[in-house]
């Protein structure tokens, strides 16, 4: 049995040295820690490899690499990869009971992908498997645009009706503190705990009375509440510093939210603490500012931890 569960994200597997990620492999196994993967991590990865033209491909298919030796494991006769769900998978199984077949399919179809692209490390550049690259490239530049225009017109211009650009957020002083005490309070989980709960029962085809709504709402709280805060803290960063989620390296906010849904206290796997791990200054300083700091960690933090033999442990979120 594993003492710990870790994830890194997309950035962690593009720039670590091969020296560096091989001393923290051999420190995972003396420490019984074991890597596991999300779908939106490998989508990036993945989204890159399309053509040796793309700026980021050789960090990518490293990347991809890593991530393969990371997370695979043997049963005796074949490898397979440790993949979590989605976030609306992971809700639909905790709060329903069903699992959902999103818009993905299955990470574990996407499992069989990264091993059919790049097993060892090695791109298959057969016609077929870069025709299936280049569609994901495709939907993940479609879901980041959709993601940014969808923020631009649901937060900033509610706020700022006129505004003209993302950087107008961080000009108008008297609507963003509004909205930043607004994001901070205990209504603001509720709200975001009830939007999440609304898609994914709407995906799932099922109607919920009001009761049985709020009771929902209470427990994704309880089990998922380390993301619901990281989230909103994560939007306050947008809101406070007029973050220009169309371009350069901020357009990947959306899989950094998806990502932070594995950094929950509460996300066990076989009762196994889950860490995750980023250098995305970003998510470190909303996980402070959230209060949820404690299954989210730098590169350097979680290499000092195992160094010391001080493996991560959850613990009772502070008030």
């Amino acid at each position: 049995m594993p003492k710990l569960r870790v994830a890194f994200d997309t950035n962690v597997y593009r720039g670590i040295s091969e020296d560096r990620f091989e001393e923290l492999r051999r420190l995972e196994r003396a420490h019984s820690v074991v890597g596991v993967s999300t779908y939106w991590v490998a989508a990036e990865l993945l989204s890159h490899l399309a053509s040796d033209s793309d700026p980021s491909f050789n960090a990518a298919l490293a990347g991809l690499r890593r991530l393969i030796l990371h997370c695979r494991k043997y049963n005796g006769s074949q490898y397979s990869l440790r993949f979590l769900g989605d976030v609306d998978s992971q809700i639909a199984y905790t709060l329903f009971g069903t699992r959902l077949f999103t818009d993905q399919d299955s990470p574990y179809d996407l499992a069989w992908l990264v091993g059919r692209f790049a097993p060892e490390g090695e791109l298959n550049d057969s016609p077929e498997h870069v025709g299936i690259l280049i569609d994901i490239a495709h939907e993940v530049k479609i879901a980041e645009l959709r993601f940014a225009q969808n923020i631009w017109e649901n937060m900033v211009l509610k706020l700022i009706p006129d505004a003209q650009g993302w950087t107008d957020l961080a000009r108008n002083k008297t609507q963003r503190e509004k909205a930043l005490e607004e994001l901070a309070s205990p209504e603001a989980e509720r709200v975001t705990a009830q939007v999440l709960i609304d898609r994914v029962a709407a995906k799932l085809g099922r109607e919920i009375s009001a009761d049985e709504r709020e009771a929902k709402v209470e427990e994704l709280r309880e089990t998922l509440i380390v993301p619901i805060r990281l989230q909103n803290a994560l939007f306050a960063r947008i809101l406070r510093d007029g973050l220009d989620l169309s371009k350069g390296k901020h357009s990947n906010t959306l899989w950094d939210l998806h990502i932070v849904f594995c950094a929950s206290t509460f996300t066990e796997l076989d009762r196994t603490p889950f860490c995750l791990v980023t250098d995305d200054r970003p998510i470190l300083r909303a996980a402070q500012e959230g209060k949820v700091a404690d299954g989210i960690l730098s590169l350097a933090e979680y290499e000092a931890a195992l160094k010391k033999h001080t493996l991560p442990q959850p613990r009772p979120l502070a008030d």
